[in-house]
């Protein structure tokens, strides 16, 4: 409700309703005022302040703010004679009684916090107009501008009739105002435009102004007096921009109203600032009195609606009411809801349509969100709003994160609707609606949407749909099949299921080859996306050899279409670099990343996903080269962007985590990794679940830190509670699995369990061959030196030294002869062949 003009939120008249009967201050949950059971009597009832406010204000303050509540109450129509206040017992000793007095209105910042404490122990229920009403206002605004209104108003008028205002400085108001007796006709295109803000100055003030005089009412309040409403208590409050075409405003709520109304099948009434509060008196209260009464108002009702508009920029992120209203809401708890209006529904629609794997749209519109640049039409406001946030914990930085959170959401949310929406439409036709071949790449896009947001079930379920779709309308031999297909095998290692990745992978190159052989000459750019899904596959099964070729082959391509300078370039130098950096040639990969970073940095794309695996290679590489914190400042830098654009509890933000904690378990800061893996951990099961194979990852990366800490005991439970976790899950990637009993062995073996140990090591090796049908891994080495290590621990020396020299062979064919492994493994085989030929003969 982002108040774009002199009114809005500091009117004078907020429409709260006193119940009647005896006292009573019932607990308060968040907000406070749900749940109330106060009423009154019909003669006066002296209250003790003591049982209005908190027990540490001082009488002065007290007597400030039960005037303050004083006021409030002799503004509202209710039946039945004011309550009288008393204080601390003063009424029962036949004391004064505090006089009605108004105190003045810079009194109202001191008593702001205890008004709304003596509001809400006499149970005042904030109070809303109904979908009718507001079918009627609409129907109103547009008779009076000459518009055909819709037919489905049943009611009485709520505008007094010709009070449209004339000669007011406004662009809209400059039309034809001489064919009509009863306002101004003009042209509907222009009309149908006018803001809430114009639509407050030429009718709702002067129809204020027809129906009493200043001070006496809002607008809502005034109709209900001579009959023309019905308030009810408030079910949604309404967040919106003043700068909205009204006549969108009052269709959205009217459309809302409705839906709500079916569903519960009771009325629904919104409290909306522009009829809710007295414009015409709009200086007669602080600021500060409305923002500590607003933050009730929203948990009291528990329904905040945010008007959105336009999709990609909406203006309540960049107002300072509006802001304030959506953090009120995320911080009380209560149901937010982000509604689109007008014809943004259509344009979101296609954007998600049109969208591609390198469309911005939704990194972009996170990038908006700084509250710190929010505006307000007044310079007072916007400082009491400000101060507010910065009282909040986290402040701006923390209202970012969760403000972004909330639009992601949103936006998945959206994404979802309109998948609904397809197969609705798809069932009621008999699946004609599905033949299209647009509705394919709806679902595709969809998929896309929820993919980048780790919604891997959602996304495969839509990818699932555009196959096939897209197939039944354009036949097997398609591009987009192939395009679905690799984004399936995106999905799939994500889950992770290697071998099905792989299937998904071979179809789109099939499709590729196929259409090569058709046209007698390959599509490299189609070709360029089947090898990086290659090489992803690859990388993730540890076929660094392969993947390198793939590698190498996209960066060729890449150069011969978008030059040296372009983020694809980008990305394929990165991928070479990692191949080569898995395969031990670590400087050639630093400089390969040098050359990356050094674009993006030309092409001011800093922000760029490309950027941010970059910024994380080359702090990897620093670290390899035992340039800590270098790596750590290009962690730190990473971290920082990622909490920017995702949010501080993103898996994006979650892998960083990880990564850091990585850097300082190897630079031997235990303590600190540990504390970034215990966060990047958290932040992974909260999203993903405890017993989601990620999570359970990122569980035995704390283990880790608790064995360096020497925290034997706590690190082997947690690896077991970790193993326990992957074991309980169906679809568990072996390799991963493998991966933690390798931990299980290592804690095993530090705390001298060495038969325990070798049996964890064997089963990892297990594992792994299952899943891959190979001994011979890279990934197998970790666990065959731990292997020779146990039975070097128990004196077997020959298959201690049959385990080192498994590991050193594949590490040297694997890797470069410098690298730090291989010299580790030729050590152990080294020792172990000394002790054998030292050990006695039996």
């Amino acid at each position: 409700m982002a108040t774009e003009r002199g009114g809005g939120r500091t009117g004078r008249v907020m429409t709260l309703d006193p119940a009647a009967g005896s006292a009573a201050v019932p607990s308060q949950g968040p907000g406070g005022v749900r749940g109330m059971r106060s009423r009154f009597e019909p003669s006066p009832v002296p209250i003790s302040h003591s049982a209005l406010l908190p027990t540490d204000v001082p009488a002065n303050e007290a007597a400030t703010a039960i005037a303050a509540a004083d006021t409030m109450i002799t503004t509202l129509a209710f039946d039945g004679p004011r309550p009288e206040w008393g204080l601390d017992g003063a009424a029962e000793a036949g004391g004064d009684a505090l006089a009605p007095a108004h105190p003045r209105p810079n009194r109202w910042a001191s008593a702001a916090r205890l008004t709304s404490h003596a509001l809400r122990a006499f149970g005042m229920k904030w109070m809303g107009v109904s979908t009718t009403f507001l079918g009627q206002l609409r129907a109103d605004v547009m008779t009076e501008l000459g518009i055909d209104a819709p037919d489905d108003t049943n009611c009485s008028a709520v505008l007094p009739h010709g009070t449209a205002a004339a000669g007011t400085n406004l662009e809209a108001n400059a039309q034809n105002e001489s064919t009509q007796s009863t306002g101004v006709c003009e042209d509907s295109s222009k009309t149908r435009s006018l803001t809430t803000e114009e639509v407050c100055e030429r009718f709702i003030k002067p129809g204020i102004e027809a129906m009493g005089e200043q001070g006496s009412g809002s607008y809502a309040q005034l109709c209900a007096k001579k009959g023309r409403a019905e308030l009810g208590e408030a079910s949604i409050f309404v967040s919106h921009s003043w700068k909205y075409p009204f006549l969108d405003v009052m269709d959205e709520l009217i459309a809302l109203g409705k839906r709500e109304e079916a569903l519960k099948g009771k009325p629904v009434h919104f409290w909306i600032d522009v009829v809710m509060v007295d414009q015409t008196d709009t200086e007669a209260l602080d600021n500060t009195f409305w923002v500590d009464s607003f933050r009730s108002a929203i948990g009291a009702i528990g329904h905040t609606v945010v008007l959105l508009a336009p999709y990609d920029a909406p203006l309540p992120v960049a107002r300072a009411w509006c802001l304030f209203e959506i953090a009120q809401s995320l911080v009380t708890g209560v149901t937010l809801e982000a509604v689109l209006l007008g014809t943004e529904k259509g344009r979101l629609k296609a954007a998600v349509a049109a969208m591609s794997e390198d469309d911005r749209f939704v990194t972009n519109l996170m990038l908006e969100v700084d509250a710190k640049r929010a505006e307000c039409s007044f310079e007072r406001d916007r400082v009491r709003i400000f101060e507010m946030i910065e009282a909040m914990e986290g402040g701006f930085h923390e209202l970012n994160v969760q403000v972004k959170a909330w639009l992601r959401g949103w936006l998945l949310e959206a994404g979802k609707g309109i998948v609904a929406e397809i197969d609705a439409k798809a069932k009621s036709n008999g699946g004609a609606e599905r033949e299209e071949g647009a509705i394919g790449d709806m679902y595709n896009s969809i998929g896309e949407l929820l993919l980048r947001e780790a919604e891997y079930t959602g996304a495969r379920d839509c990818y699932i749909k555009a196959l096939a779709v897209r197939t039944a309308a354009r036949g097997e031999w398609d591009p987009s099949i192939a395009e679905t297909h690799l984004s399936l095998s995106v999905v799939e290692r994500r889950v992770p299921n290697y071998p099905k990745a792989q299937t998904h992978v071979d179809a789109a190159a099939a499709i590729v080859q196929h259409n090569a052989a058709v046209a007698g000459a390959l599509d490299e750019l189609e070709h360029r996306k089947v090898l990086g899904a290659q090489f992803s596959l690859d990388t993730m099964t540890a076929k660094y050899d392969e993947a390198l070729a793939s590698a190498e082959e996209e960066l060729e391509i890449t150069l011969r279409h978008e030059g040296p300078e372009h983020m694809k370039t980008v990305s394929a130098l990165s991928s070479v670099g990692y191949a080569k950096k898995k395969l031990g040639f670590y400087k050639e990969a630093r400089d390969i990343y040098t050359r990356a970073i050094a674009i993006c940095e030309t092409l001011g794309q800093g922000q760029d996903p490309s950027a941010l695996y970059l910024y994380n290679s080359m702090a990897l590489l620093h670290n390899h080269f035992g340039q800590t914190e270098d790596a750590l400042r290009y962690l730190q830098r990473c971290l920082s962007v990622k909490e920017e654009l995702y949010g501080r509890h993103s898996e994006k933000t979650a892998t960083t985590h990880m990564n850091i904690g990585n850097v300082l378990l190897e630079s031997g800061k235990f303590e600190a990794a540990l504390d970034h893996f215990q966060k990047g951990s958290a932040i992974r099961e909260t999203i993903f679940g405890p017993e989601h194979s990620v999570a359970a990852l990122a569980l035995s990366n704390v283990g880790l830190a608790l064995n360096c800490l020497g925290r034997l005991e706590e690190a082997l439970e947690t690896h077991r509670d970790s193993l326990s976790r992957m074991l309980a899950i169906e679809t568990a990637d072996k390799r991963t699995t493998a991966a933690i009993y390798n931990n299980v062995g290592k804690d095993l073996l530090d705390l001298g369990r060495h038969s325990e140990a070798l049996e964890a090591y064997r089963t990892a090796m297990s594992l792994r061959e299952a899943d891959s049908g190979r001994t011979d891994l890279l990934d197998n080495t970790w666990s065959l030196y731990g292997a020779g290590e146990a039975e070097t621990a128990m004196g077997n020396y020959a298959a201690a030294l049959e385990y080192h020299a498994a590991s050193l062979q594949i590490r040297r064919r694997t890797l470069r002869e410098d690298h730090p492994n291989v010299a580790k493994s030729a050590a152990a085989v080294e020792r172990v062949t000394r002790l054998l030929q030292t050990k006695p003969s039996a």
